[in-house]
């Protein structure tokens, strides 16, 4: 015969019952933490080679080892789990695509702006962005975006 719920949180005591109390809030915490880091909303940017020698990197290749491809559906997070698949959405028009995580971005400058990714160009244009290149040849053009991670 099973105990009620309630005789057997009784039974765990004072020190049990804080303990268990104290668990749920964590888990809690953590799943609200996990959804709100799966989907942000912010602005994107784009990055081209150029872009990126002039700011001190190789402009060649992404932080994950590969070799940058400005035709390709990648972006960059700042963080480095690498491989993740993104649903990126422009909230101006409602286009979607899918990009993979394959590059650290945006700097800290761009991300107190409220920049949440940088895409590649052919991902920028995919959703409708407008490009430019600015008076010292970084590229510049941004769009609200709802970032979603899909795998």
């Amino acid at each position: 015969m099973r105990k009620p719920v309630i005789a057997s949180l009784v039974s765990l005591g004072r020190v049990g019952r804080l303990a268990l109390v104290g668990l749920l809030f964590c888990a809690t915490r953590l799943v609200e933490a996990r959804s709100s880091a799966d989907i942000q909303s912010g602005t994107a940017t784009y990055f081209t080679a150029r872009s990126c020698q002039l700011e001190g990197n190789s402009g060649l290749w992404t932080a994950s080892g590969e070799r940058y491809i400005e035709s390709g559906m990648t972006c960059a997070l700042p963080h480095r789990q690498f491989g993740g698949i993104y649903k990126v959405t422009n909230t101006g028009n409602g286009r979607s695509i899918l990009v993979r995580h394959n590059d650290l971005g945006p700097g800290r400058g761009p991300r107190k702006r409220g920049v949440i990714v940088d895409l590649t160009p052919a991902a920028f244009d995919q959703l409708g962005g407008k490009r430019g290149i600015n008076r010292r040849g970084v590229a510049w053009g941004e769009i609200a975006v709802r970032v979603e991670r899909v795998r």
